[in-house]
Formats: C-alpha cells, sequence, structure tokens
C-alpha cells in the first residue's frame, strides 16, 4: 500500500502487504484494509505504522479477495474467507464478537424443510 502527498505527488510511506489489499475503510487516523491471506490489518494513515491486525488463519490457496472491511461508529467489521463476520474494536483490534454466516444460512434452510 502507497500513501502519496497530493500537491507533489511524492510517496509519504508505503506499508507491504501480503498481495493486493482490499478496498480501505477509515476512521479518524486509522485506515483498514484486508489481503489474499485473509488478514485485516490496521494503518496509522499519517505515517503508514501498523496499528494491529488480525487474521481468521483460514487457508487461502485460490488466492480469493476477501471483501473490504466495513466500519461504522469506532468498530470495524471483516467479513472472514472462513465464513464468519467479525466485529472488531477499530482503536485496539480486540475481537468484539463473531458470527458464523454460513451456520445461520444453513440453519435457516433447515427450519424451512
Amino acid at each position: 500500500m502507497y500513501a502519496f502527498d497530493r500537491a507533489t505527488g511524492t510517496v509519504r510511506w508505503k506499508y507491504r502487504t501480503a498481495g493486493t489489499p482490499t478496498d480501505i475503510a477509515r476512521i479518524g487516523s486509522s485506515i483498514y484494509a484486508a489481503s489474499f491471506v485473509d488478514e485485516l490489518i490496521a494503518l496509522n494513515l499519517s505515517n503508514g505504522n501498523l496499528l494491529w491486525k488480525f487474521a481468521t488463519g483460514t487457508p487461502n490457496p485460490d488466492c480469493a479477495l476477501p471483501p473490504a472491511p466495513v466500519v461504522l461508529g469506532d468498530r470495524v467489521f471483516y467479513a472472514g474467507l472462513d465464513g464468519i463476520l467479525y466485529g472488531l474494536d477499530g482503536q485496539s483490534g480486540r475481537l468484539l464478537w463473531k458470527h458464523d454466516l454460513g451456520k445461520t444460512c444453513h440453519n435457516q434452510a433447515e427450519r424451512r424443510r
């Protein structure tokens, strides 16, 4: 990931990720993106320093790009390649909750039978 100075076009900072990152989300001076290794990273917008990272540990042999993180208030929401939706604190990266989307969809289909 690269950050450029708007006025001059010079590189302000760069951060190496595991492949092309997703779209970037922002809360204040922090930015968030996910990568091919199903890892969510939080960077300081002004200098590119890593604030925290969260990894699901899910293998990605097909190099599928995970969905971009979504922010709301001071929370970051990330749908991992493991089918789980994670809610994290945007400042610390602390996992607040998780919800298995695959199981929910499967259970609702079972109830309809």
